[in-house]
């Protein structure tokens, strides 16, 4: 995911994700500050960006117009909801203009100078209203495909559980039941089809897509004898397609 300004936090469960707008850099900061102290993962931006970022946002968007007036404050909303018709926008600012802002462009409208309490009421009743999340388990020893990875799964509402090895993936089922896992093929120690073979002994009926290399595609063919209900090959993997491939496995 990109860098996250004003010295908030990445965003680790994508229903608690916040995204704070605002174009004076210390009251982004300052309301970035009081998110994360609330165990919410903060994204600060400037109102220029907000168009780009908020495009796969999963979750609430908090406009603080401050100085800027009701006008702008609505424009903005306006914007962001025009790249992502589904996320719930907060404006912290002046009430709309009768005709030309009808709702729902916004969730919620708070005064400029709301205590800091009655936003937090706000953004943690917008917060339980987004659905839960599907949590995955990403198996990949390559950090940099697997960062990669999980962002943009996260971007797309899935939360993202990761493992560098075999290993590690057998202990995080210890300790947590995902709804499906990604598996790398070939990794150092535990390679993928041992590992498979073990989440099978203790997860019958857990979801498994291979991620494979072109030359291991064979293996990969041969995995789903053990139970890998698909696989896809690297580094050509389409996003799109892996995410509908997900979504249709997790359907069943």
């Amino acid at each position: 995911m990109s860098s996250v300004p004003d010295g908030a936090s990445q965003p680790a469960m994508s229903q608690r994700q916040v995204m704070v707008i605002d174009d004076d850099p210390e009251r982004r900061h300052r309301w970035c500050a009081l998110l994360v102290r609330h165990a919410l993962s903060v994204h600060g931006v400037c109102p220029a960006e907000a168009a780009t970022a908020v495009r796969q946002w999963a979750g609430i968007v908090l406009i603080s117009d401050g100085v800027a007036g009701a006008a702008e404050g609505w424009r903005l909303a306006q914007q962001v909801r025009a790249a992502n018709a589904s996320t719930p926008i907060i404006l912290l600012g002046a009430a709309a203009p009768h005709a030309s802002h009808p709702d729902p462009i916004a969730q919620a409208v708070l005064p400029p100078d709301a205590p800091e309490d009655r936003v937090l009421q706000e953004v943690e009743r917008w917060v339980k209203a987004i659905p839960q999340s599907v949590e995955l388990l990403l198996v990949d020893d390559e950090p940099k495909w697997r960062t990669i990875l999980q962002n943009y799964l996260e971007l797309k509402g899935f939360t993202v559980l990761t493992a560098g090895s075999g290993e590690e993936a057998l202990a995080q089922l210890e300790r947590a039941v995902p709804q499906a896992c990604l598996l790398d093929v070939k990794m150092p120690g535990l390679d993928g089809m041992a590992t498979l073979q073990r989440m099978r002994a203790s997860h019958p009926d857990l979801p498994v897509i291979f991620l494979t290399q072109i030359d291991e595609e064979q293996t990969a063919e041969e995995a789903k004898v053990l139970g890998a209900h698909d696989y896809l090959v690297k580094p050509f993997i389409s996003f799109e397609q892996l995410e509908v491939l997900l979504r249709a496995k997790l359907s069943r």
